[in-house]
């Protein structure tokens, strides 16, 4: 029922299954692969559904907005939406939108991927529509521009969203991105004939009909959370070919305000398609914080009026509908800037310039296929009905790469942390990098399929250091957000490292930031504590907060630091922060208890009574973002080390496998699940860790019922936050049958869903991922070669697959003894 893309999708998925039909290439051309159908490019578009991850309750929202982007674009416009009553709760709008609601408040040009947090939604663009000539009450209550809208009538596709908007005489907005990550372009039609459906509080679109005035609105204040905005300023010019508006929105969010400059801001410029003879009025308006508002209307020959303040906005009205046959549509273009109005009418003629909406349109699709179809899938229908694992596995690709953001504008230019102008000198500058997040598996993912972005996000590191001093933990837009734990942008920068995506140049710059931020006071970005680590061996829980959590990150990040180190050629700095990495979690390990517990200065423990318990939702338990049950097993980067803490190699196991079988009993998400809660990172790598045990069969089993457990194609069919790609290259990577070990060049080898997976690297090798007799059922892997060679352990190295190659998996229904 949700979006007429996804049933389109059916259609041609059914059609084309019924017809066996080939996207793209020949199944019998596969390399000795499964022969069937193959999907990648084109069908891989049409298989995406954005409605995965718009909906769920309190922890379990997804959060990601569904609207129009291109791959790692800095305008994603998307629709704000609200319920009947115009509530829109900040727990579950974190992307603005959520399945749930029936109405669209207006349409907004900045969001999160899937975050935990509000920030963004800045640039806001509505359509509307009434009996009456456009007036104050109009352009300041919500309730008289935002309009009703249904899943039935509504498309969320790749490169394209569109929704018909009952209360604006079921006008369709459609909108799209152009060529370029700064702007987009509309269409606003409405249907014909324009006859009278129904009063207001109808269940029809109400006095829809010819004589109708219809306005667009651009309200500078639009923000997530509402009242970000804290400064605005819009132009409007009434011209021969069309109405031009400009202004900029400075945001001063939860994430961007951290910067203490008064947050971001955005510079934009549009065009609507209107000549000024068919421009009835045009005006702006200004709210003051004293709740007075400005407004001033004009007729067309006034030609320029502009407003500034906290809250400011632009309208433009055209003539009522003259005749109840005639069909009317609107262009709307809009690109946006970091560094300045200016620059925004530059990216507005770069990006767009004279292309029509619908080569933008087509431009927005090739994008979208060329990135998805860079993972090519085989399926055998005689086995099974693929369309739900085919659905989550390509719209997990799509917000997979959804982000980092593209701040590069037009001409190679981005606005930097300084605050001044640079020239991007052969790289895209990219920022929002939600990096506790992402350093997982989403940039590992990056680093093997598009690795040239990956060199971006380095080089951004890099370059932000450069500019702000310090190695970002979070960064968003231009600002050191400052958000989550430990220093993982060091994990990124060794991930890269050891798989020789970093210059050496950059590898010491790389070493000398990271060695930098745990080793000194920093003002953006640092380690807090980090001479109490260095003395005490572990972080005091009194004097500091999620210090269980903390002291395990930081031996983490120690043990980045030492292969980054190695490789720039500091034996004794490597050495050493080697040695503190395999020593200090043991410091906090509790071996009565079993568990990963906070200490205090003085030694003492101060364990939690109950280990299931999520006390830091309610106050500070030591533990960030889990329960003490499911950091007990954060040593990702020594799981040898940490079997070794419990009694025995069948002690971990059986300890390890009671908390992922007790997982399925808990079903809901509007809590944190008590045991592997696979909507949140700190725990995601458990799953994989039975190898370390020499249990891959377990590994196995475990993977593949997590994605049926958590995973769907329904609207809550994400876990929990998104968090800009994070949970959905978990899935990606499960699919395919491996797991990056974050920081190096180790992959767990795990339990491949479909029959064939060829992944096409940009560095044109292919990888192709064969699984002999897949099915729902054989989920355990009986034996592994790769190029034709047998792999006698659990895992398998950078090395082995980056140049292409071929690994396959033997399939079986029963865990195999032999296997390892």
């Amino acid at each position: 029922m949700y979006a007429v893309s996804s049933i389109v999708a059916g259609l041609w998925f059914a059609a084309a299954m019924a017809a066996g039909a080939n996207r793209g290439s020949d199944p019998d051309a596969q390399g000795g692969g499964a022969q069937g159908d193959v999907w990648g490019g084109e069908g891989a578009v049409d298989l995406v559904d954005l409605h995965i991850g718009t909906g769920g309750d309190g922890f379990g929202v997804g959060g990601s907005p569904p609207g129009a982007q291109l791959p790692f674009g800095m305008v994603r416009c998307s629709p704000d939406t609200s319920d009947r009553f115009g509530d829109a709760p900040r727990w579950s709008h974190f992307g603005g939108y959520h399945d749930h609601d029936q109405y669209i408040d207006h349409f907004s040009h900045t969001h999160m991927v899937g975050p935990g947090v509000q920030d963004y939604g800045n640039i806001g663009f509505a359509v509307w529509t009434g009996g009456h000539a456009v007036d104050e009450k109009t352009v300041t209550d919500k309730g008289e521009y935002r309009s009703r809208f249904t899943h039935d009538d509504e498309v969320a596709a790749p490169g394209l969203y569109s929704a018909v908007l009952i209360d604006a005489d079921n006008a369709t907005v459609e909108v799209v991105p152009c060529a370029g990550p700064q702007s987009v372009s509309y269409e606003i039609s409405w249907p014909t004939p324009l006859e009278h459906l129904g009063p207001l509080g109808s269940p029809e679109p109400h006095g829809r009909g010819p004589g109708r005035t219809r306005a667009f609105l651009f309200d500078l204040a639009a923000s997530l959370p509402v009242g970000s905005v804290i400064a605005s300023g819009v132009n409007i010019t009434v011209a021969a070919p069309a109405v031009l508006i400009s202004g900029y929105a400075q945001n001063n969010g939860p994430l961007t305000g951290r910067n203490q400059k008064g947050g971001t801001r955005f510079y934009f410029s549009a065009s609507i398609g209107v000549a000024s003879k068919d421009v009835a009025a045009f005006g702006v308006w200004t709210m003051n914080p004293n709740s007075t508002t400005e407004f001033h209307r004009y007729p067309p020959a006034s030609f320029t009026a502009h407003a500034n303040g906290t809250s400011v906005g632009a309208f433009v009205e055209l003539p009522p509908m003259a005749s109840a046959d005639a069909e009317s549509a609107v262009r709307v273009t809009v690109a946006l800037s970091m560094i300045s109005v200016a620059q925004a009418e530059v990216n507005r003629a770069e990006q767009i310039g004279t292309r029509s909406h619908a080569e933008c349109t087509s431009f927005a699709r090739d994008e979208w296929s060329a990135a998805l179809g860079r993972f090519q899938l085989t399926t055998t229908p005689k086995t099974q009905d693929w369309r739900a694992e085919l659905v989550k596995f390509y719209t997990a690709v799509y917000h997979a790469i959804m982000a980092p953001t593209t701040f590069s504008e037009s001409n190679g230019r981005y606005l930097g942390f300084d605050g001044q102008v640079h020239d991007t000198a052969g790289f895209n500058f990219m920022s929002d990098m939600s990096i506790w997040d992402i350093f997982r598996c989403q940039v590992p993912l990056l680093a093997l399929v598009m690795p040239s972005r990956a060199g971006d996000v380095a080089r951004s590191l890099l370059v932000i250091k450069e500019q702000g001093g310090d190695i970002p933990r979070w960064p968003i837009a231009t600002t050191y957000s400052g958000c989550m734990i430990g220093t993982h942008a060091g994990i990124i920068l060794a991930d890269l490292a050891v798989k020789g995506l970093l210059t050496e140049a950059e590898i010491e710059e790389a070493y000398a930031g990271a060695r930098a931020a745990v080793t000194s006071d920093r003002v953006n970005a640092g380690r807090g504590g980090w001479q109490d680590y260095a003395k005490l061996g572990y972080l005091p829980t009194d004097g500091y907060g999620d210090a269980a959590s903390k002291t395990l990150a930081y031996a983490f990040d120690d043990s980045a630091i030492a292969s980054l180190a190695d490789l720039a050629g500091n034996a004794t700095d490597a050495a050493f922060f080697r040695k503190r990495s395999l020593a200090n979690y043991r410091n906090i390990w509790h071996p009565e208890a079993n568990l990963f517990c906070p200490r205090k200065r003085d030694g003492t423990w101060a364990c939690p009574i109950d280990p299931t318990l999520h006390g830091w939702i309610a106050s500070d338990d030591g533990y960030c973002e889990g329960d003490a049950a499911e950091w007990r097993w954060f040593v990702p980067h020594d799981l040898e080390g940490l079997v070794e803490l419990f009694a025995s190699r069948a002690d971990y196991v059986d300890k390890l496998d009671t908390f992922m079988n007790k997982t399925y009993a808990n079903n809901q998400t509007l809590l944190p699940n008590p045991y592997y809660w696979a909507g949140n990172e700190p725990d995601i790598l458990v799953p994989w860790q039975f190898v370390a045990a020499d249990r891959p069969d377990l590994t196995q089993r475990h993977t593949r019922a997590v994605m049926d457990f958590a995973y769907s194609t329904a609207p809550d069919g994400m876990p929990g936050n998104d968090d800009f790609g994070a949970l959905s290259s978990w899935y990606v990577w499960a699919a395919l049958g491996l797991y990056p070990l974050a920081g190096t060049t180790t992959y767990i080898l795990g339990s491949p869903v479909f029959p064939e997976a060829v992944v096409l690297m940009e560095t044109g090798a292919n990888l192709t991922i064969i699984a002999h007799d897949a099915s729902a059922t054989n989920v355990y892997v009986r034996q592994v070669e790769i190029n034709g060679h047998a792999v006698t352990s659990s895992t398998v190295h950078y090395a082995d697959i980056a140049e292409g190659g071929t690994l396959e998996f033997w399939m079986q229904s029963t865990p195999s003894l032999n296997q390892k």
